[in-house]
This record gives C-alpha cells, sequence and structure tokens, in this order.
C-alpha cells in the first residue's frame, strides 16, 4: 500500500469508526469491529513504515527544511 493509500485507508477508518454501531451503512457488509480491526491493522504498518526508515526520511527533511539543529541527536 501506498503512503495516500494508507492514509486514505486511515482517514476511512476513522470516519466510520466514530458512527454508532446501528449506522445503516454497517447493515450487511461490515461490523463496527471489522473497522475497529483494521485500525488496528493500519497502525501496526503505520508503526513499522516508522520504525523501518520512515522516521530517519522524515528527520533527514526536516534537517534539510530547518538545519541540523532542528533534529534531536
Amino acid at each position: 500500500m501506498s503512503e495516500n493509500g494508507l492514509e486514505h485507508a486511515w482517514n476511512t477508518n476513522i470516519i466510520r469508526m466514530r458512527w454508532s454501531a446501528d449506522n445503516a451503512a454497517f447493515k450487511g457488509f461490515y461490523t463496527k469491529d471489522d473497522f475497529i480491526e483494521a485500525m488496528a491493522c493500519l497502525i501496526l504498518e503505520s508503526d513499522y513504515r516508522w520504525e523501518n526508515g520512515g522516521k530517519q526520511a522524515f528527520d533527514e527533511m526536516i534537517q534539510r527544511t530547518f538545519g541540523r539543529k532542528a533534529v534531536a541527536s
């Protein structure tokens, strides 16, 4: 999944998790619990990406933009 796809899925799940459990959108296909489980998977994926290069890429972008002193060592 691309970064844009991850962000879109994250935002979609946030919106759907705010709906009440008896919302008509949950009738038939998915339950609120399905979206909660999907959010847990998205959190794990996001954390994995952060720990495996995402944090370093973010720190490099901050350094390029604001200088070396902007990132704590």
